[in-house]
């Protein structure tokens, strides 16, 4: 008898079934693998995105919220507040104008039209209540000179200075200057953006972070308010800002069902307080 070896038509059938479920079940996996590595990637690129832009609020750490400054005010979905560009000291006085040395490492020179002064005017001596900061406006462009000792100094026409030199402000006492930026959300081109412009210079806005959910969609907001008593000091001031970027895609889930990947961050600030 002669005996033949091979598989059957079953057999074959069976075995085609088998690798065909298999290689679904793998292809499966290796499509979940890949959406699970897209959206870690897009959800790091999205946090980091937005974190590098929240860094920008580390020139608000010198601001006061609320009282009478008003270096800062925050509504909603939009900040109005005083960049401050330069700190220094006055080190000569003149009629309509004043000597300030200069220090390097401030951010740019006061520009006049664009940079308003802050002139610190001592009241009663060993008394602290009746020192203020008074406002002023650069009424020319700053020119070189040199203080008394030889420093290095710019000169500055000052708006209404006699009224100050009646009332204290001398030589060595600080002056700062700065300007009005904004922060609000805005739309172009069909997105959300947290955009940012000079006021001051007459700027128009500008992208600085984005893009983001629309606003009523909880992609920018900015709150004011007391927040919980810290123990020994009290209640402070603060503010909380929060976005939440734009989904960066939609991923395949399998069977027409979709996620997007996206990420927030929510900031609370607490600038130096008027309480």
């Amino acid at each position: 008898m002669t005996r033949k070896s091979g598989f059957t038509l079953i057999e074959t059938m069976v075995a085609t079934v088998l690798a065909g479920v298999v290689g679904m079940i793998s292809m499966l996996m290796f499509s979940r693998g890949q959406q699970a590595a897209q959206a870690t990637v897009e959800r790091g690129a999205a946090h980091q995105h937005l974190m590098a832009g929240l860094r920008l609020t580390s020139e608000w750490r010198n601001l006061v919220l609320g009282g009478s400054a008003n270096d800062i005010m925050v509504s909603g979905s939009q900040a109005r507040y005083r960049a401050f560009r330069g700190l220094s000291r006055i080190c000569a006085l003149g009629s309509g104008a004043i000597l300030i040395s200069w220090d390097p490492r401030n951010l740019r020179l006061p520009a006049a039209g664009r940079d308003s002064l802050l002139l610190f005017v001592p009241g009663v001596l060993d008394v602290t209540s009746d020192d203020r900061w008074v406002l002023r406006a650069i009424n020319s462009a700053p020119s070189g000179a040199v203080c008394p000792g030889g420093e290095a100094a710019l000169r500055l026409g000052v708006s209404n200075l006699s009224p100050l030199l009646l009332n204290g402000l001398g030589s060595g006492y600080p002056v700062a200057w700065f300007e009005i930026m904004e922060w609000r959300a805005y739309r172009s081109a069909g997105s959300t953006w947290l955009g940012a412009r000079s006021m001051s210079g007459g700027e128009s806005i500008q992208p600085m972070l984005g893009p983001l959910r629309s606003p009523g969609l909880t992609g920018l907001a900015m709150t004011a308010g007391a927040f919980p008593a810290i123990p020994g000091v009290g209640g402070v001031l603060g503010f909380r800002l929060a976005v939440q970027s734009s989904p960066f895609s939609a991923i395949a889930g399998g069977y027409a069902s979709h996620r997007t990947t996206a990420d927030s961050v929510s900031l609370i600030l607490s600038p130096r307080n008027s309480r």
